[in-house]
């Protein structure tokens, strides 16, 4: 069954700025409360551009984590992640001077309880070097999400919140399937062709 069905989101025709992902901000997310059903996470989507100088990579991933805080004013990730989907190394070949909302598959979906405030992240866990260049696509002018964005930074003790929202999207499957079984290795990392729009 499709895992195509809206959660939460925030959509890219309120991005007006943006956030790079690299060894230094090594992760950028959301805060969100999940409404009044319990729904089993299985794919979360960012608006993301690529520009890789030849031999330089990345490798990213989504993630969920608990949130501290009150999502919408300071919320931000606490712990270890609940769950993270499978990751996809990038390199000059994936380069795109578009920005597109790119998706990320949970090989198990976890259940979102209802009214439980949790963090949606992109987190880059290899990075190459200066010319390995993710950007993350945010709303910094006019912010309205319900939550707040978050960052972690390397030389940093922990996470920082601030009041800007990143543009993504969180899904289940109404049908109850589960995470969608990729059809190849590319597909386990990104559902629909790299370079793309969500299919």
């Amino acid at each position: 069954m499709a895992c195509d069905t809206l959660i939460d989101s925030y959509s890219s025709t309120n991005k007006d700025s943006n956030y790079t992902i690299d060894s230094v901000e090594e992760a950028h997310g959301q805060a969100f409360t999940m409404g009044g059903t319990a729904r089993d996470l299985c794919k979360a989507h960012f608006n993301l551009r690529f520009d890789f100088d030849p031999g330089e990579t990345a490798t990213i991933r989504a993630a969920l984590y608990a949130c501290t805080g009150t999502p919408g004013t300071n919320g931000r990730p606490t712990g270890a992640a609940l769950a993270v989907s499978n990751s996809r190394e990038l390199t000059s070949a994936d380069n795109d001077s578009e920005y597109r909302d790119r998706e990320f598959v949970f090989p198990t979906p976890y259940t979102l309880e209802a009214g439980t405030n949790y963090c949606i992240v992109l987190e880059c866990t290899a990075h190459g070097g200066s010319g390995a260049d993710v950007k993350i696509g945010k709303d910094h002018s006019s912010p309205t999400h319900t939550g707040n964005m978050c960052t972690h930074f390397s030389d940093a003790a922990g996470w920082s919140s601030s009041a800007d929202d990143l543009c993504f999207g969180i899904y289940y499957d109404p049908c109850g399937g589960g995470a969608p079984a990729p059809t190849s290795v590319f597909e386990g990392a990104f559902r629909g062709p790299i370079g793309g729009p969500i299919q």
